[in-house]
Order: C-alpha cells, then structure tokens, then sequence
C-alpha cells in the first residue's frame, strides 16, 4: 500500500500524460478542427479585436465591422480565441468561432465600449 501511494501520482504523470485536465498531444489520425473561422461583427461601425493567430501568437487589430479571419489545420487541443471590442458607447459587438461550417463558440455585449469574447479548445 506504502508503494501505491509513493508511485501512484508518478504513474499516472506517466500514463496520462498529466493529471491536471491539460490537453494532450493529437494522436496518429485526429481530424483536428480543419479550418477555424474567428468572425467579429455587429451594429458597431468599428472594433478592437484580439484572437490566437493560429501559431500560438496573439494578434489584435482595430478593425472595420464585420470582419473575419481563416485559420488552417488546428491540432486537437489548440486554444482558439477571438474578442470584438466595441470602439464607441453604442452599438454591439458579436465574436463568433466557427469549426467545420458550424458555429462552435459565440459571445455578445451591448453595453458602451462592450467586449464579446469567444474562447474554447479544438475537439478531437
């Protein structure tokens, strides 16, 4: 019992990779999420948007309403993330992922200067 409890936190560090719910790497055949679409849109004429550029990097633009963006081949467990913020006090602003043509994460705010955002990981 001594043993089991001395190697049970390393074993399973071991066989699971990790125990604390962090994502593991794609196994040989995952579909991963193909193409990711990260859309920004809204009744606000303008926005800051801030979204995970596909290679790790956070990337932020101000940008004319709508906008959108196209990422490739996302690996299972890649952190997606896109947020509008809206430049004026009115208007809303929507953020929007899309995974294989369907929605998949969608955030709006309506409030002055609101901030939507939409976040989640590639399913596998």
């Amino acid at each position: 019992m001594v043993e089991l409890r001395v190697f049970g936190p390393l074993l399973c560090v071991v066989a699971l990779g990790a125990c604390d719910g962090t994502t593991r790497p794609p196994t040989a055949g995952s579909p991963g999420c193909g193409r990711v679409v990260y859309q920004v849109s809204g009744s606000a004429k303008r926005a800051a948007v801030t979204y995970e550029d596909g290679a790790g990097n956070t990337s932020y633009e101000i940008v004319d309403l709508p906008w959108r963006t196209t990422i490739e081949s996302r690996r299972p467990g890649d952190f997606l993330y896109v947020s509008g913020q809206s430049r004026s006090d009115h208007g809303s602003v929507v953020a929007r992922i899309e995974l294989r043509g369907a929605e998949y994460k969608a955030a709006t705010a309506k409030a002055p200067y609101g901030l939507a955002t939409a976040a989640g990981y590639c399913p596998g």
